[in-house]
C-alpha cells in the first residue's frame, strides 16, 4: 500500500510517504479533504480548516488498487466520484470502497486524477465548505484549485 496519508499541519496537508519520508502538499493555506457530518456512503467531501486531531482529514492512496481511502473509519470508505459519473462537475464523496473506477485515482505531476482519464479533483471556489468536483484538467483555468503539491 502506497501510505499517502493526508493530515494537516499548519497551512499543509501531509502526504505521508511513498517510502516513509513525508511528502507535504498544498491546496490552500489551511484547507483540507473533509467528509461532513456521519461517514456514510454519499457523504460530500468538501474543504475545511485544517485541523491535525480530526482523523476525518486523514487519507491514504492505496497504490495497488488505486482507491484514496479515509483512515478515520472502520469500514473502507474511499473517495468517489458520484454516481460513477465521471463527467464535468460530479460531486466527489465518500463512499463504501467498492473497487469500481470511480473510485481509483492517480497524480499526474501536481494534479490528483480520476485514473486513467482527464478529469482532476477540482475545489471550484477558494470557500470553505466548498465541496470538491471534478473537472477536466486545466491549470490555466483551475490554477491553484487542482494542484496538489507534494515533494519528496
Amino acid at each position: 500500500m502506497k501510505n499517502l496519508g493526508f493530515a494537516c499541519m499548519l497551512a499543509l496537508v501531509w502526504l505521508a510517504a511513498i517510502a516513509g519520508a513525508p511528502h507535504a502538499a498544498m491546496i490552500h493555506p489551511g484547507l483540507v479533504l473533509c467528509p461532513t457530518g456521519a461517514v456514510s456512503n454519499d457523504a460530500p467531501v468538501l474543504a475545511e480548516r485544517c485541523d491535525p486531531r480530526r482523523m476525518n482529514q486523514q487519507w491514504t492512496l492505496d497504490k495497488a488498487t488505486s482507491e484514496l481511502r479515509l483512515d478515520s473509519t472502520t469500514k473502507k470508505m474511499c473517495m468517489d466520484v458520484a454516481g460513477k459519473l465521471i463527467l464535468p462537475a460530479v460531486k466527489v464523496v465518500v463512499y463504501e470502497c467498492n473497487g469500481q473506477h470511480n473510485q481509483k485515482w492517480e497524480f499526474m505531476g501536481a494534479e490528483l486524477r480520476v485514473k486513467g482519464g482527464r478529469f482532476c479533483l477540482t475545489l471550484p471556489s477558494w470557500d470553505e465548505k466548498e465541496q470538491f468536483k471534478i473537472y477536466e484538467c486545466d491549470r490555466n483555468r483551475w490554477g491553484g484549485l487542482q494542484r496538489w503539491y507534494y515533494a519528496p
